[in-house]
């Protein structure tokens, strides 16, 4: 098949849903599908290039930074992408469309699917779903109409996670079906490095936006109160941006946990890797997730995680098992639960196993893919 991505984040820029975006492209391509994206511009990134087998369209957009994107550098996008869809339809001849989040994008899937015929999925993450972010009720009440249009004619609206799922299906009085996120289990993988760290030391890691969503000052609180009450070695490495990181960094260093936290940038997907593989826990405790393919990646890099008890982890996470599952804000149960990864290399290594095996039988993206296939040929 002919297949169109329509994503206005996709690798250098965004996060989760980018990251899913290109993976679900790169097993397409290499199920031997014929797959176009179309994205956002940044910087010197523009125009027409082809990227590990896939021709990507990168629409004006104004973005300014890689990690987020305002409301306005969303609405350029989307004009723009309107004037270069109809020549990639005619260019390119797609036999299906996948949208990646009902809003911005989800207006480009209805164009196709009126104008030119092509069918569409819409894949909702998080954001464009109303109850997900609190912070966006007001838009999503006003863009209503328009989210229930675009709804109304797809072939299919597909959410990452049964709790995704229930909150768009509620929102907007639909049927959602579930195709989880996958991961690359062949790039992402342990070594045999791991493991050999005492009950002395304790590498921790986040990876992703800097912003409210993923609750981080309550994280580096947590962190200051385990190092000031707890002989330990502990190194927290963040790695990410977003529009949180001034002040996160202000408030770790009014914290003194200078020794502590260690910041990075977005790093591509070698660098990241080499950064869980140095690792002995992931830590998300957001106040809501889709899927995180984080969490997946750490998983499939043999971590156990440390995950805030919300739809999205607790899909992914086995209480016990593959790590922790921890109510939002509980400062009792997280100290609790970093404590025994601390003192009990043993159970990380056993935890990340079972993550590892977990992943490996659930959330590869062959199966994502053969999801969406049967979708756009049914």
């Amino acid at each position: 098949m002919n297949l169109l991505i329509v994503n206005y984040e996709y690798p250098p820029i965004g996060a989760g849903a980018a990251n899913a975006s290109r993976n679900l492209a790169e097993m397409l391509a290499r199920k031997r599908h014929n797959v176009t994206v179309l994205t956002s511009s940044f910087k010197k990134q523009r125009g027409k290039t082809w990227e590990n087998g896939i021709l990507v369209y990168r629409s004006l957009s104004l973005r300014k930074k890689a990690a987020s994107s305002n409301i306005l550098e969303m609405i350029i996008f989307l004009l723009f992408a309107m004037l270069i869809l109809p020549f990639i339809i005619c260019k390119r001849k797609p036999d299906g469309i996948i949208v990646f989040f009902s809003l911005p994008c989800g207006p480009l899937g209805l164009i196709g699917k009126k104008i030119f015929g092509v069918p569409y999925v819409i894949s909702v993450r998080g954001g464009d779903v109303p109850g997900a972010e609190p912070g966006l009720s007001a838009i999503h009440h006003i863009l209503k109409p328009l989210r229930r249009k675009i709804y109304k004619n797809s072939i299919a609206v597909v959410a990452p996670s049964e709790g995704l799922k229930q909150m768009a299906e509620k929102a907007d009085q639909i049927r959602v079906k579930i195709i989880e996120n996958g991961v690359d289990t062949s790039y992402f993988k342990p070594s045999s490095r791991r493991y050999t760290r005492n009950n002395k030391s304790l590498n921790l890691l986040f990876v992703g936006r800097f912003q409210q969503q993923k609750n981080l000052f309550f994280l580096l609180d947590e962190i200051k109160r385990f190092v000031k009450s707890f002989d330990i070695c502990l190194q927290l490495h963040m790695v990410g941006d977003g529009p949180q990181k001034k002040d996160l960094i202000r408030f770790s260093q009014q914290k003194g946990l200078n020794n502590n936290v260690i910041w990075h940038n977005w790093v591509n997907r070698q660098r990241l890797s080499d950064i869980y593989e140095r690792a002995d826990c992931l830590l998300n405790l957001s106040f809501y997730e889709g899927m995180s393919n984080v969490v997946l990646e750490a998983m499939a890099h043999g971590l156990p995680v440390i995950a805030s008890k919300v739809p999205g982890n607790t899909e992914v996470v086995e209480d016990k098992v593959t790590g922790f599952l921890v109510d939002i804000n509980s400062s009792c149960q997280f100290q609790s639960v970093l404590k025994k990864i601390a003192l009990e290399p043993g159970l990380s290594k056993k935890m990340g196993e079972n993550g590892r095996k977990r992943v490996e039988k659930f959330f590869g993206w062959e199966q994502a893919a053969s999801k969406y296939e049967n979708l756009l040929s049914a």
